[in-house]
This record gives structure tokens, sequence and C-alpha cells, in this order.
């Protein structure tokens, strides 16, 4: 079986995926991807992925900003990451295995209410742009009294996820990814996005038929996400923006 050579993108993916003890599977599940996808990636298959594939495999790993751009510069060209870089990620994954096998404290949720939240507010009305689309009066309403400041925190970086509340499960009800696919012969598809990888996609149209379709070069796909500018504004977000829009939110009582 061919495997990725040390140092490429698909050996660090799978030490990023080992140490943060997920199967090919579950890590296709979280990030959105096929198994099909994962497994090529690490057996060095496709060397250089997407940036949204990165994106997505970034937020299902929990990769700190230092580590993700390491992992995006492993997926260019082999002599684009420098040595330090190459140290630097060698040192995050030990980090990583260490405090897996020892129950390190990175694994603790930790007091992550330690914003300002008016310096929350500013940024949800200002530079995150966030009240174009939600409402402190309206679906924001008494979030603060439902949710826990780390399922909150969680449901604005990842609003798909599912999390508890005070109260129990609080389960959401997410708007669905649609695609549309425009194929070589002018015929244009549109449905609920399933899948989507380097390799394939797939759909479910109005109908409810399952659709597959092998991506060409000379197709072309268009991937609609309600969530876009969440996922736009991980790129964005300081340490300091996270905790002050957590404690923003937590006063909507």
């Amino acid at each position: 079986m061919k495997s990725s050579a040390p140092g490429s993108f698909g050996a660090h993916l799978k030490a990023l995926r080992e140490a943060a003890g997920f199967t090919q599977e579950e890590l296709a599940t979280v990030a959105g991807l096929s198994v099909h996808a994962v497994s090529a990636l690490e057996r060095g298959q496709r060397r250089q992925p997407h940036r949204d594939t990165v994106k997505a495999l970034s937020a299902a790993l929990d990769l700190n900003e230092a580590t993700r751009q390491l992992l995006v510069a492993s997926g260019r060209a082999a002599s684009s990451l420098k040595p330090e870089q190459m140290a630097d990620l060698a040192h995050f994954l030990h980090q990583k295995v260490y405090n897996t096998l020892r129950t390190g404290s990175e694994l603790q949720i930790q007091n992550i209410l330690t914003g300002d939240p008016k310096a929350g507010e500013a940024y949800f009305n200002g530079a995150g742009k966030c009240n174009t689309c939600h409402s402190p009066t309206g679906d924001l309403k008494g979030i603060g009294r439902k949710y826990d400041p780390p399922t909150i925190q969680s449901k604005f970086l990842f609003p798909r996820s599912v999390g508890f509340g005070r109260r129990g499960a609080a389960p959401v009800t997410a708007k669905p990814v649609t695609v549309t696919v425009t194929q070589s012969t002018g015929e244009v598809v549109e449905g609920v996005l399933q899948t989507l990888d380097d390799f394939n996609v797939v759909l479910r149209d109005a109908q409810g038929n399952y659709r597959s379709f092998k991506i060409t070069p000379d197709m072309k796909v268009v991937k609609h996400d309600p969530y876009a500018m969440h996922i736009a504004l991980l790129d964005q977000y300081t340490d300091k923006d996270m905790h002050d829009i957590v404690a923003y939110l937590e006063s909507l009582k």
C-alpha cells in the first residue's frame, strides 16, 4: 500500500488525526468529507488539496492558527515548508499526543467567560458584522439563559454543532448547504449537498433523488453555504474577539 512521504500533507494529516483520536471515518464525518477523500489525502494521492478541504479538516481537528498554517503550507509544494516550520509542527504533534495520552489539561473545559461584554457587543455590531444576520432581540434573545458559555462559543464558531444547554440537550436545526453543478453539456443540477471533496460531489435533488458526479476540469461546482460568514470569520477571529463575543452573548438573558 502506498504511503505518504515524511513531511508531506498526508503524513501531517494522519499524525494530527491520530493525535486527536479520530478514525478516518470519524474525521470524514466531522469535516463533511468522504472517507475515500481522507484516505486518499493521507496516502498522498492528492498532495495539494483544495483550500476548502484544508479548512474543513482544520476545523474538525480543532487546530490552532499556527498549526493550521503549517498544515496549509504542507499542502503546497514541498519546498515551501521551511525547517523551522517542520520543527514547530513536530513539537505540536508531540505535545498533542502527550496531552491525549496523559489526559492533559487542554482536554478539560477551561473558564472561557473572561472577555469584555461591551467589547463583544462592539465587535458584534461592527467588525464582525454579526448584526447583519442576527439580532439580540430576535434569534439570539435569551441565549445566555439557554446555553452555558462553552456551548455558546461552540455554536457561534461552529453553528451546525449540537451542544448541551443549561437544561440538557439542545439540538440545532441547521440550514442545509446547497450546491449547483453545471456539467460540460450545460445541464444544471441543484440540490442539498451530501458530500463534496476533491474527487466527487453528491447531492439530493428536489425530488429526493441522490445524484453523484465525478469532478472534472470542465465542470463548475458552486456551493451555497448559509454559514459561510461564520466559516470566513474563523480566519479572522483573535482569542480576544472570541472571548468578548462569548461574554456579550452570555449577557443576553
